[in-house]
């Protein structure tokens, strides 16, 4: 699987992983719930939008985490998944549900805006969810996973609207949730493309590799279920071999194989086996 994923460009597999969460996870939605009575309060609408987008926020969260887990060598990931399936779904929920709070008090005031409300709302669930990815990422920077996410929610309540033109709410919710999770995934890829600060580059093999940013958070190394990169235990790779970290504009490694700490520069590599791990530093 990881092979097949590394074949194509991470921001286009990012792209489809949070389209297909978020339309797998609002169609299960879509099947559960129905519409409601027009007649309910304003805390049980919003409860409901909560609910609905909490859904679809694990659904992006799930297939993002899933994603980068594979591409970053994990192959148990299904262990690790309760996390970002609760996040995902909490952050979902208070975005959708301050959305809608947001969306019916900009109608109380009387402005007759169109669906401009409707849009910033949903630009607000957005990134939400944009800031719940960011979350289940290592070291991706909440502002700029929130201005993607919103971005990706305000193109979403466009597709909705254009939807539902000529078809019903149900399949303009559903392409409109899908368009915000292919771009919530698409604000992944484009944010660690666009860090600062650099990266490491994980060859696993010929025209087979990825990339996960470096930060204050360490990334760690090994055959662990906590390691960020992960190596096979059967190979006889220890749980840690070494973290990556970056504080104060220094990258540096530690070595916990040779208990040494190395001060690192762009282009060194360390090299296990078959895997070289490339430092790329940009400032």
């Amino acid at each position: 699987m990881r092979k097949l994923l590394s074949s194509f460009p991470k921001w286009l597999v990012f792209a489809v992983a949070g389209m297909l969460g978020a339309g797998i996870f609002n169609g299960i939605t879509e099947l559960l719930f129905d519409g409601g009575s027009p007649e309910r309060s304003l805390l049980a609408v919003a409860s409901s939008i909560g609910v609905r987008f909490g859904f679809f926020g694990a659904g992006i969260t799930l297939a993002l985490f899933i994603v980068q887990r594979v591409l970053l060598g994990a192959e148990d990931f299904l262990h690790d998944s309760l996390k970002p399936i609760i996040t995902g779904f909490a952050l979902g929920f208070f975005a959708g549900a301050a959305a809608q709070y947001f969306y019916y008090f900009s109608r109380s005031l009387g402005i007759n805006a169109g669906e401009i409300p409707r849009i910033l709302a949903w630009a607000l669930a957005g990134g939400g969810l944009g800031v719940g990815i960011s979350l289940a990422i290592p070291n991706l920077k909440l502002g700029r996973s929130f201005i993607y996410g919103a971005i990706g929610g305000a193109l979403g309540a466009l597709g909705f609207i254009a939807v539902c033109l000529i078809a019903d709410d149900v399949v303009g919710r559903l392409v409109g949730t899908s368009i915000i999770g292919l771009f919530v995934g698409l604000s992944v890829a484009v944010a660690e493309a666009t860090a600062k600060e650099g990266h490491l580059r994980v060859v696993w093999g010929p025209g087979e590799f990825t990339r996960v940013n470096l930060g204050m958070k360490p990334i760690i190394v090994g055959s662990s279920r906590e390691a960020t990169v992960r190596l096979s235990a059967s190979a006889g790779y220890p749980p840690v071999v070494a973290t990556f970290s970056l504080q104060n504009g220094q990258a540096t490694m530690i070595n916990h194989m040779s208990k040494t700490t190395h001060v690192l520069k762009n282009g060194n590599k360390l090299t296990l086996g078959q895997v070289v791990i490339e430092v790329q530093l940009f400032s």
